[in-house]
């Protein structure tokens, strides 16, 4: 499945003080939030490492990733932007970062193939529903069946 990084990917992986301190710095100097910028360059990352093995494939749609990426790319979003506003990084996120990066040279190396589950376009077919089965009682008449008339 393919998805792309959503806001919530990255923040949930932040706890409060990190997420606090980066809107603080960011509304303090009167920038925008800068997640969707350091998203982009992230995901085109990726984008470019999966590419770089030709057993991978990729969707068209450049804001796609694998699911498998989608926490590591959030790591190195969470990374970027603690980064970008000088708020403290602890040895737990920085071991984080690392595994996130070596995951990422894996992918680029070809050592972490990329399962594709785009179906192909000759492969697509509509999804037809059946018609709903109607269980409908037979039209009987008769002073039998006028209950209440």
């Amino acid at each position: 499945m393919w998805r792309a990084i959503r806001e919530d990917d990255t923040r949930s992986i932040m706890n409060s003080a990190e997420d606090n301190a980066a809107r603080a710095k960011y509304l303090s100097s009167g920038q925008s939030d800068p997640l969707d910028e350091i998203r982009e360059q992230v995901t085109a990352d990726f984008r470019e490492a999966i590419r770089s093995n030709p057993e991978n494939t990729l969707p068209d749609d450049e804001t796609l990733l694998p699911l498998s990426a989608i926490r590591h790319a959030a790591v190195i979003i969470r990374h970027g932007l603690l980064g970008r506003f000088g708020i403290a990084i602890s040895d737990g996120r920085m071991k984080e970062w690392d595994a996130a990066q070596k995951y990422l040279e894996k992918v680029e190396k070809g050592e972490r193939k990329i399962a594709s589950d785009i179906p192909a376009a000759d492969t697509l077919r509509p999804n037809v529903m059946p018609a709903p089965a109607v269980n409908q009682s037979p039209n009987r008449q008769g002073w039998r069946y006028q209950d209440g008339i």
